[in-house]
């Protein structure tokens, strides 16, 4: 028995409401439905053909009229933000998430700096944009960068010539254990190249989470099954029931590590998520392009499952040209060519009730998306 579970964060179908003061964009469109509208040229056959088609129109309760290759509905998230650990947690089948503070409580800037030695440049979020506009500050080649993102998320990002890798991630560690009593959600550790046009993002990015409650996750691994992740999957768990992790910083990467497990022939999970999209939030083109891609990977995918392996291709939030937007998010079933409605779902835990029925593991959570019937 073999499951995926790939979480393409940025793949939002319907903007929900948001809370005043959470950081987040508060009337972004629906995420793919603008995409399509903006790039009228994108074709996705493979993710039409499991149902994404009737999840952008809303139709997820009546049967179709047309023959699908999966099973499609909607997921409503219902932790407060959307962040990446609240939404894996949430997907793992932690009911409430809990509310972590600001990420620069009083005092905490200056233990940061007495205990690390270093002065830090401050003053701008945690996202791409405000990366983005941290790098033109004149003193960003010669000072660590902190980035103070919504729910608790801080990023630190420094030259390699300043901060050489280990000690980077010396520092992120650092930050993270400094911030557990206040909550803190997670630390980022962003590395940066320099380049003839000025610094730059550049691969080795690590997050330090905090460890969750116990998880869907926990469960599968104390059971002897394969708990694998690809990419930052692990990194939002503290790799608390992750059983091997495999890093991978691109989508391309994270498809081509997916590839070389599913060919060692052995029961467990794989939980995989997809890093590029939220990067394109104000680029339509480049979201499309991968879009383009991961349908494309997914068509090959499909043809390699066996009848009783199980894909579940999770949205997260979605992204706007301000930033991040809290939505509903699709999911696709595949399993044992089933097809058909499943509804719009209050709460992602459908998800983790889903695995522990494909797996037959005890655990308490709504209704799954999907029953699993094996003679024994």
């Amino acid at each position: 028995m073999r499951a995926l579970l790939l979480i393409a964060e940025g793949f939002g179908v319907g903007t929900l409401p948001h809370s005043e003061g959470d950081g987040f964009e508060a009337s972004g469109t629906e995420t793919l439905q603008r995409l399509l509208r903006d790039t009228p040229d994108l074709e996705l056959p493979t993710l039409f053909s499991l149902g994404l088609g009737e999840i952008l129109k809303g139709r997820v309760f009546d049967p179709a009229t047309r023959k699908y290759s999966g099973c499609y509905g909607r997921l409503r998230p219902t932790s407060p933000g959307v962040d990446p650990i609240s939404l894996h947690w949430e997907l793992a089948g932690v009911a409430t998430v809990p509310a972590f503070l600001p990420p620069c409580p009083p005092g905490y800037l200056e233990a940061l700096q007495a205990e690390t030695g270093l002065a830090f440049l401050t003053g701008y979020e945690a996202t791409p944009e405000g990366l983005a506009a941290a790098l033109a500050d004149p003193a960003a080649p010669r000072q660590p960068i902190l980035l103070a993102g919504p729910q608790s998320h801080l990023w630190v990002a420094a030259s390699e010539t300043l901060l050489p890798f280990a000690r980077l991630h010396e520092i992120c560690r650092t930050a993270r254990r400094l911030g557990a009593p206040q909550q803190l959600g997670a630390v980022r550790a962003v590395p940066l190249h320099d380049t003839p046009e000025g610094l730059r993002p550049a691969p080795g990015g690590h997050t330090y989470g905090t460890p969750p409650p116990q998880t869907l996750l926990n469960r599968l691994s104390e059971a002897g099954l394969p708990v694998e992740s690809v990419g930052e999957s692990g990194a939002h768990f503290a790799y608390s029931g992750i059983t091997q992790a495999h890093p991978a910083a691109t989508n391309a990467e994270v498809l081509q590590t997916i590839d070389q497990l599913w060919h060692q022939p052995h029961d467990g999970m794989v939980i995989a998520t997809l890093p590029d999209f939220t990067g394109f939030g104000s680029e339509p083109a480049l979201f499309a392009v991968a879009a383009e891609r991961l349908d494309h990977w997914l068509a090959g995918f499909v043809e390699q499952m066996d009848a009783d392996d199980l894909l579940l291709f999770i949205g997260g939030h979605g992204i706007g040209p301000a930033g991040l937007t809290r939505e509903e998010v699709p999911a696709l079933l595949r399993y044992d060519g089933r097809s058909g409605p499943l509804g719009l779902r209050q709460g992602l835990g459908a998800v983790a009730t889903t695995l522990a029925a494909f797996f037959e593991v005890e655990w308490q959570g709504p209704e799954p998306l999907a029953t699993f019937h094996r003679a024994h």
